[in-house]
């Protein structure tokens, strides 16, 4: 621990203040956080800045706590040499000295009340005690030692945090545009029930303009006191023959006089707990204003009111921002991966891992659209899953091959839920393969697919240009081959037939067997609700080969 490093050689390489991201991290904001990545150089840049003297240490882990953990502890001694090093935590117990020390120190500051520290590594480096940096959600611990500079335990001076490091959402489209505005889109003193889920939806507009426009952000609005409330948000964009009602009301209700909330099936934009902003490309915006498009909007809140807490009213909701300064293509969002609707999405209980599949095939796009269908060049990705969910996949296929990822998140957490930017193109013909996994071993009882928290969900939203009609594109595995499989009766869904259903190991194997190789039904909508079908079967999504490591070193003294 008391290796010495002196600070002579030009180690603020940098500036404060021009690392592009932040995060506090603990609930008294003792420590705070802040990077910069080069996707180039395969390099991020860190600083850590403690409200504390003596020792401070970051480190990055596989399961969220010090087992197995990565880790960097930095310092100044009192007599202001440095002491800094790379190390790992084999078991729960003191961290020991990595023989490939892969971090570069660049700064450390020490004054009467804050420790500073900058450092940079690559993102993959040839120590198998060294933990991978990707654009997965990263599990991090951060500890301090108070005002001590010896090395021991930290006793509730730690914290964990999950962050999403390799993000560049929101962050690489700028400036803005010179002349814009604003409108809001928000919930009108929405009466939440104290249930646990509801899914509340309200009808907004006329919004009129008097040319085209383009929505090149949209902010999300949670309002003050309601943020433990909102779990996720949608704006959906309603044909101009929907049939609007005033009232706010349930969405998804079998009640007959919330019908009008099943209308409006285009997603315009979306948030949840976790997410940030939505940034359009400069060369893409929501069109607003045209002759063709929506005047009435439909805004859905997803409350999760696990306190069960009554007289609360919520205005939650979008700012959406727009310009006259129009981009080149009009974009749009698609849905995909698992149908839930036909109730036939199921996990079992208490199994570590489970898997479900989703498939969209492209070939049909063409019937739902009243004009030709081109290549769709996807920019952002959103996965989404819930409590039980652990991994989100997708992937891009064409004739049968996997071409690209089409955006992961292998260590999803359901309250850091972002939008996150990719690069791929999507030609007619090609087929998206999700795949979700899930952890239900605190379950006793059947999860199935549905609406809430407790429920389960495997999507992904593509964010793309040009736009076309499509709204959705998800499959489910056939419900009469998956029952038979299981012995349960092939006429009822597959949530109802299992719902008391007694499993064990085989069993389990059984589900998984036969979801992944039925025949999948693909279910395409357009905006307009207009649906076709289509079938095809599962294809494993395979992990690209992980890059070259580096074998860069840096010689710590003493």
């Amino acid at each position: 621990m008391r290796s010495l490093l002196l600070l002579s050689s030009c180690l603020a390489l940098v500036v404060a203040g021009d690392l592009r991201y932040s995060q506090t991290v603990g609930k008294d904001g003792t420590i705070s956080l802040q990077w910069d990545f080069d996707t180039e150089s395969e390099t991020i840049t860190l600083q850590i800045q403690c409200k504390c003297k003596g020792w401070v240490a970051l480190g990055f882990s596989p399961s969220g706590g010090m087992k197995g953990a990565d880790i960097v502890i930095v310092g100044k001694y009192l007599n202001k040499t440095v002491y800094f090093a790379d190390y790992h935590a084999p078991e729960y117990s003191r961290p020991v000295k990595d023989d490939l020390q892969n971090y570069q120190l660049l700064s450390v500051t020490e004054d009467e009340t804050t420790t500073t520290a900058r450092f940079s590594r690559k993102f993959r480096t040839c120590d198998n005690n060294d933990v991978d940096i990707t654009k997965d959600t990263m599990s991090m611990i951060f500890a301090h030692g108070g005002a001590d500079d010896n090395l021991k335990y930290h006793g509730s001076n730690c914290f964990q945090e999950n962050i999403i490091l390799l993000n560049e959402e929101g962050n690489t489209y700028s400036p803005e545009p010179t002349t814009s505005s604003y409108f809001d889109v928000l919930m009108n003193d929405y009466p939440v029930p104290s249930d646990v889920t509801t899914y509340g939806c309200q009808f907004l507009g006329p919004f009129q303009f008097s040319q085209k426009y383009h929505i090149y952000k949209v902010e999300a609005l949670i309002q003050p006191g309601n943020e433990n409330l909102v779990h996720h948000m949608i704006v959906y964009s309603c044909p101009n023959n929907t049939q609007i009602v005033k009232e706010s009301g349930i969405c998804y209700s079998k009640d007959p006089k919330y019908a009008a909330y099943y209308q409006c099936v285009q997603l315009m934009s979306g948030w949840a707990v976790g997410g940030g902003d939505l940034v359009l490309p400069p060369e893409a915006g929501i069109s607003i204003g045209d002759l063709n498009d929506p005047t009435y909007l439909k805004i859905e809140i997803h409350y999760n009111n696990m306190k069960k807490l009554s007289e609360i009213r919520d205005n939650s909701g979008f700012r959406l921002h727009y310009t006259s300064e129009l981009r080149m293509y009009d974009s749009g969002i698609i849905q995909t991966g698992y149908f839930l609707f036909h109730l036939n999405m199921f996990i079992p209980p208490g199994v570590e891992y489970f898997e479900t599949n989703g498939l969209c095939k492209t070939k049909k796009f063409q019937e739902l659209n009243p004009g030709p269908v081109t290549d769709m060049q996807v920019f952002d990705f959103f996965p989404h899953t819930h409590l039980s969910g652990k991994t989100v996949e997708a992937a891009l296929f064409r004739d049968g091959k996997q071409m690209s990822s089409l955006g992961q998140d292998l260590h999803f957490d359901f309250n850091l839920q972002r939008i996150r930017p990719i690069n791929v193109t999507v030609k007619m013909g090609d087929d998206i393969r999700t795949k979700c996994t899930y952890n239900t071993l605190s379950a006793t009882k059947l999860v199935p697919g549905g609406l809430s928290t407790e429920e389960e969900m495997c999507l992904v939203f593509f964010f793309y240009y040009p736009k076309n009609s499509i709204a959705t594109c998800e499959s489910e595995a056939n419900q009469t081959y998956v029952a038979e499989q299981l012995g349960v009766d092939p006429s009822l869904p597959l949530t109802i037939s299992l719902a008391n259903y007694s499993w064990d190991a085989d069993s389990i194997m059984t589900a998984q067997v036969a979801t992944k190789q039925s025949v999948q039904t693909v279910i395409i909508g357009n905006e307009l609700g207009e649906k076709v079908v289509d079938f095809g079967v599962n294809q494993e999504i395979t992990q690209p080969e992980r890059g070259v490591c580096s074998a860069t070193t840096y010689t710590i003294p003493g």
